[in-house]
């Protein structure tokens, strides 16, 4: 009887520990998408949109739900076209 006793009076011990050591340094830590991770997602994104895989709407609305917050380049067909139409422009 006594054995039990000490083993709970030890549970709680090292539950209060626990307890007061994350009540002291909470993690605050959000899960989020790593930088690099993103730029990979991106990366294969455009790779699919390049090959034409998906069409450009998908691409825009998966780009956004990528890196919503972040501003990223067009694929280079959509840069090409834009250069393509300023320089016809400039002659």
């Amino acid at each position: 009887m006594m054995m039990i006793g000490i083993v709970l009076l030890w549970a709680a011990i090292i539950g209060l520990a626990v307890w007061g050591f994350r009540w002291l340094f909470p993690s605050g830590i959000k899960p989020t998408l790593p930088k690099d991770a993103e730029q990979d997602a991106l990366n294969i994104l455009a790779a699919r949109y390049a090959r034409g895989e998906i069409t450009r709407e998908q691409y825009q609305r998966m780009r956004r739900d990528i890196a919503p917050l972040t501003e990223v380049e067009e694929p280079a067909g959509g840069h090409e076209r834009h250069t393509q139409a300023h320089q016809g422009h400039e002659h």
